[in-house]
């Protein structure tokens, strides 16, 4: 039964559960089989209502995922439609992916082992049924061969579980993937199908729990899927008796000369966000610029400030967001230092991040149960000292490490950005490709900032704000992917934070 996705998991999860119901049922597991053929059919049935499909090819490894296709072949020939089974390898005899295969031929089915039945066909929907959740190295030569004619191939693409190629657990990809339409994937969704690279593979994804109760399973390693939608309900409202300061107050501290840019993108986000007052912190230099045509900002004097300046702006932000253009100079390092003790609620990010990172190295510690910290791939690298390799590879390892630097919240940013205060794990699944350019980064600071600034602990803000932060980026998206700026977001995040849209 196709089932609302909430969760995604590490593949070590679906193993056991797999395990577990096979030792209980040592029929369960071929019966799990055909469980996801019917469904994978009914997909493909759905397909071919609304489009007027007729010619399937179902490309077929030689294990589990290979069965499954097999059996969703078997129902699509009771429906009359022209099938074959392409064959990479035949299955083992005494699996369960040869029991399938069998059954696809006693109904009459028609296998090929030669490629060239895909490239001479003239089909309209090609199933990849090649490799599951099993894959643990990059593809060999041949297996590269066969993904590279389906992905050049012109036809609807479906992906039985994933996208044979990526990696489950780390959404990467293991030197190439077929790059699909659909994927349905099954037991339960794979954190591998919303993250990094896979967000370029696996077009629209379903889910069937093919029956199985998982309710008595234990993850520690689950993510929480939100989405703007999800989290709406619990956006700021305004009293009527309130006053600009029950709004909040938000200091800023960034912009080094010539750097005025991002700290004044994140304090515009935190005004649209609906901070009662918002101070921006920066070189002189940059205080004209940043006020330009933002008159209601106060600002502050970085270059004459003494401890007493330092100590009066902290008394009153009830939030600060340290970082954007701050710059990585010996006047950066001497702002970073006045301000990186402090005990408001603070977010962290950018070149905040680059002067945490260097005091780490240095064996400093931090201790900010009511931060966020804000970094990509890159950032994170250097945070932990790895490379960014390690960090796309390994999400969840960093999380955890991330998050232990600081003993508050971290959002890890891309391509499915994650949440983790120590206790929840959270996919925020808003965003587009379109936010890829300088200064998304600066907005969603801000937004966060603001948050924390009303009221938000740490982990609700942070989540919160990363879901409204991608929804705005999705809706500026519907004017075109390419060439969007972050000032484009900020009439959306305005609509957003008030419900219009």
């Amino acid at each position: 039964m196709i089932a609302e996705i909430n969760n995604a998991y590490e593949t070590e999860y679906v193993r056991a559960i797999e395990r577990d119901n096979r030792d209980a049922n040592s029929d369960l597991s071929y019966g799990l089989m055909q469980k996801a053929g019917k469904s994978l059919a009914g997909l493909l049935l759905e397909n071919v209502r609304l489009y007027g499909f007729t010619r399937i090819a179902v490309v077929c490894g030689p294990g589990n995922n290979g069965g499954d296709g097999y059996e969703a072949a078997v129902h699509l020939l009771k429906k009359n439609l022209e099938v074959v089974c392409i064959a990479y390898r035949l299955p083992r005899k005494n699996t369960e992916a040869y029991a399938a295969y069998s059954t696809y031929l006693s109904a009459g089915g028609r296998v090929s082992e030669d490629l060239d039945e895909l490239k001479n066909g003239n089909y309209e929907v090609v199933v990849d049924a090649l490799l599951g959740i099993g894959l643990s190295s990059e593809v060999r030569e041949k297996m590269s061969q066969w993904i590279s004619v389906i992905n050049h191939y012109h036809a609807y693409k479906i992906a039985v579980d994933i996208p044979s190629g990526l990696y489950s657990d780390s959404g990467q990809v293991a030197g190439c993937a077929v790059k699909c339409d659909e994927t349905v994937t099954f037991v339960v969704p794979k954190i591998g199908l919303f993250v990094g690279a896979a967000r370029d593979y696996t077009g629209r994804i379903s889910y069937d729990n093919l029956d199985l109760n998982i309710d008595g399973y234990r993850f520690e390693r689950c993510f929480r899927i939100v989405t703007y939608d999800d989290l709406a309900g619990v956006l700021p409202r305004r009293l009527k008796s309130g006053n600009k300061s029950d709004s909040g107050k938000i200091a800023l501290i960034g912009g080094a000369k010539d750097m005025p840019g991002a700290i004044r993108f994140a304090a515009k986000a935190a005004l649209r966000t609906g901070a009662g007052l918002v101070r921006v912190a920066s070189c002189s230099e940059n205080l004209p610029i940043i006020a330009g045509d933002t008159p209601e900002f106060m600002l502050f004097n970085l270059d004459k400030t003494e401890e007493p300046d330092i100590r009066s702006l902290q008394d009153w932000a009830d939030a600060l967001v340290i970082g954007p253009g701050l710059g990585r100079t010996g006047w950066s390092e001497r702002i970073w230092n006045k301000f990186k003790y402090m005990e408001k609620p603070m977010v962290i990010d950018a070149d905040g991040l680059f002067h945490l990172a260097r005091d780490i190295a240095r064996n400093e510690s931090f201790n900010y149960p009511k931060s966020v910290i804000t970094p990509h791939e890159g950032e994170a690298a250097r945070l932990l000292g790895e490379s960014i390799e390690y960090v796309k590879n390994n999400r969840f390892e960093t999380l955890v490490r991330l998050q232990k630097l600081t003993n508050g919240t971290v959002v890890l940013k891309g391509a499915g950005t994650l949440v983790y205060d120590g206790c929840g794990m959270w996919l925020v699944n808003n965003g587009c490709e379109g936010m890829s350019v300088g200064g998304m980064g600066d907005l969603l600071a801000g937004i966060i900032g603001a948050l924390m600034a009303f009221g938000f602990n740490s982990a609700d803000a942070a989540r919160l704000g990363t879901a409204l932060h991608g929804r705005a980026g999705e809706l500026a998206g519907a004017d075109g992917m390419i060439g969007m700026l972050p000032s484009d977001l900020l009439p959306l995040i305005r609509r957003l934070i008030n419900h219009i849209c």
